[in-house]
């Protein structure tokens, strides 16, 4: 036991050399993706690239997404589980509301 823990200190004080002679942390290298978060989302989407924000959607698509979201609801209700996916995913196209990614 002593013996693991007089390792994992030299890793930790070789580690901290390293950082300070290559100028490197953790945050300088990992977890980056190559494309911001949101552009990713776009792509995954269809949408156009460069867009700042979801288009708004009518009234009426609104009403049809909801319409669709709670067909979706009923679906899970009656353990049909790609069925009601794939009514969230009809809602999620026509109104981007956080709540029906939720569902999904």
């Amino acid at each position: 036991m002593i013996l693991i823990k007089f390792k994992k200190k030299n890793f930790s004080v070789a580690i901290q050399c390293l950082e300070t002679a290559f100028n490197i942390t953790d945050s300088s290298y990992l977890f980056q993706p190559s494309k911001p978060l949101f552009d990713i989302f776009i792509a995954a989407e269809g949408l156009p690239a460069g867009i700042d924000d979801f288009p708004k959607p009518t009234t009426e698509e609104i009403q049809q997404a909801n319409n669709l979201k709670e067909e979706g609801n009923t679906l899970m209700k009656s353990s049909q589980f790609e069925d009601a996916i794939l009514k969230y995913n009809e809602a999620i196209k026509l109104n981007k509301d956080p709540a029906y990614f939720c569902n999904r």
